[in-house]
């Protein structure tokens, strides 16, 4: 499993290196910290506002999204959450702390941010709603809720 995971990061970064420097944001280098604290303030868009996870934080619902995280989210976010995936160092700004953001937002907040990505927030993070369903982005929100907590 642990070979699996290394040659999925070096197949995501291959191909998603360039993407990212693509729709790099136009940020002036500020660390992680200060871009987490500045989205935190954004206030979330009318069609999520009211969104609560439906599912409940159970072992299972959270190992589940965890393990789409670290298929989709740990080249960049890296396996703990903490922005230090192996992609991360081609980014400005460098991904979030996903403990920091979860500890200070809602659920309708990361279900928005895992939706529709960081277009609009100086983000390089990329929308996948269109590519995870929406039971799977609440797991995903499960898993990262669970990092606060750690």
């Amino acid at each position: 499993m642990e070979n699996l995971n290394k040659l999925l990061y070096l197949v995501v970064g291959f191909f998603m290196i360039p993407a990212l420097y693509a729709c790099q944001g136009t940020g002036n280098g500020d660390d992680s910290s200060q871009a987490t604290q500045d989205a935190a303030r954004l206030p979330v868009p009318a069609e999520y506002a009211n969104l609560v996870n439906p599912l409940p934080p159970t072992a299972e619902t959270i190992q589940a999204g965890e393990q789409l995280f670290l298929l989709n989210c740990a080249s960049c976010h890296g396996d703990t959450g903490k922005g230090d995936g192996p992609v991360s160092s081609a980014l400005t700004p460098k991904p979030s702390d996903l403990a920091l953001v979860a500890s200070s937002v809602d659920d309708a907040y990361l279900y928005w941010r895992i939706a529709e990505g960081g277009a609009g927030v100086r983000s390089s993070m990329p929308g996948w709603k269109s590519i995870l369903t929406e039971e799977e982005i609440w797991k995903g929100v499960a898993f990262i809720r669970s990092l606060a907590k750690k």
